[in-house]
C-alpha cells in the first residue's frame, strides 16, 4: 500500500482530529515516513513532542508549537506565531 493510500484511510489527517499519526507527523514536518523514523530521535533530543502514552499518537497542537520553535524569522511584532494575531491584516485597510 502506498503512502499516499495509507493517508487516505488515516482518520487522523482529518481536520477534526487533535492528534496525528506517525505518517502525519512525517506529512505535517514534509518528509517520508521512513526520514521521519530515521531522524525521530535526533528530532526529539531537540525537543521534539512524544507520541501520547494513552494513544500512542502525538498532539498536532504541540507538534505545530515544535515546528513554531524552529522559525528564524519573526513577525513585524516580534512573535513567530501564524495565528490571525500576528502583524497587520491585509484587509484592514
Amino acid at each position: 500500500m502506498s503512502e499516499s493510500e495509507t493517508k487516505l484511510e488515516d482518520r487522523t489527517f482529518d481536520n477534526v482530529s487533535a492528534f496525528g499519526s506517525r505518517l502525519w507527523v512525517a506529512s505535517r514536518l514534509g518528509v517520508s515516513l521512513d526520514t521521519f523514523y530515521r531522524k525521530r530521535e535526533s528530532l526529539e533530543e531537540k525537543g521534539f513532542p512524544k507520541p501520547d502514552p494513552l494513544l500512542n499518537l502525538y498532539n498536532k497542537a504541540d507538534v505545530d508549537a515544535w515546528n513554531e520553535t524552529r522559525r528564524q524569522i519573526k513577525n513585524a511584532n516580534g512573535s513567530s506565531s501564524t495565528g490571525s494575531e500576528a502583524g497587520p491584516r491585509l484587509n484592514a485597510v
